[in-house]
């Protein structure tokens, strides 16, 4: 439950820079080169590399040089605000970006002191990746979305499968009781936010925006996803009225 809690706490992408001190996080112009801060990935434009919510793992440059391949974290030109893309290009202009998912570079060129550092590893729950650099990072994007494609091609028949077990469960009796889906409830950044709990593992999160469960597959056999919805939508509509 850590995870999400910082997910909650630590600075996301799209923040500004500036609420850190107020968040007790580092600032960035005080890091050293053997230092480094956490910020949180939201969005669509790294996948299949990062997927909304990941934690990150920024580490400044110091006197190494920023290669094409690297996946940074840097204050854009437009506002200050944070983004993580990777580095395509290095030259005597500036530095270029793009998100791995976007088909072409970001409008600006950015000048080195605008990097904020190199983004080294990524963490979802209790499993922490490394991420390469340089020639490295190009290699594991190419196979990240070679495997996205097949996945994707390869899944239908079974995701079809899968949607067909789900929709004749829940199979939660099928487990030991402390086994069995519960709901636990955080209030945070002045939010009701709700979690799916088997076990010690958080396996869902409900999007009060959309108003909708997102639950890691195999767990939707064990969720009554109809009581889900409803009960979310309860929850959430109490803790907005108790603002």
């Amino acid at each position: 439950m850590r995870f999400w809690e910082d997910t909650e706490r630590i600075p996301s992408v799209g923040e500004a820079f500036g609420d850190n001190r107020r968040r007790g996080q580092t600032a960035p112009e005080s890091l050293k080169a053997d230092d480094w801060l956490r910020v949180l990935y939201t969005g669509a434009s790294m996948n299949p590399t990062l997927v909304e919510p990941e934690l990150l793992r920024v580490r400044p440059y110091g006197g190494e040089r920023v290669r094409p391949g690297d996946i940074v974290c840097f204050r854009s030109p437009d506002g200050g605000r944070t983004v993580v893309h990777r580095v395509v290009a290095v030259g005597e202009e500036g530095i270029r970006t793009r998100g791995d998912r976007n088909g072409q570079d970001d409008a600006w060129v950015l000048p080195a002191a605008d990097i904020i550092g190199r983004v080294t590893a990524a963490q979802r729950g209790t499993r922490r990746r490394k991420l390469p650099g340089g020639w490295r990072g190009f290699a594991a994007l190419h196979y990240a979305r070679l495997g996205s494609g097949i996945g994707r091609r390869a899944g239908t028949v079974p995701h079809k499968l899968y949607e067909l077990a789900a929709s004749l469960g829940p199979f939660d009796r099928l487990l030991p009781r402390a086994l069995r889906p519960r709901m636990v409830r955080f209030d945070a950044r002045h939010r009701v936010l709700l979690r799916l709990v088997m076990g010690r593992q958080a396996v869902g999160q409900y999007d009060d925006q959309r108003a909708v469960w997102h639950i890691r597959r195999p767990f939707r056999l064990f969720v009554d996803e109809r009581a889900l919805r409803r009960f979310g939508s309860l929850v959430s509509s109490l803790g907005a009225d108790q603002q």
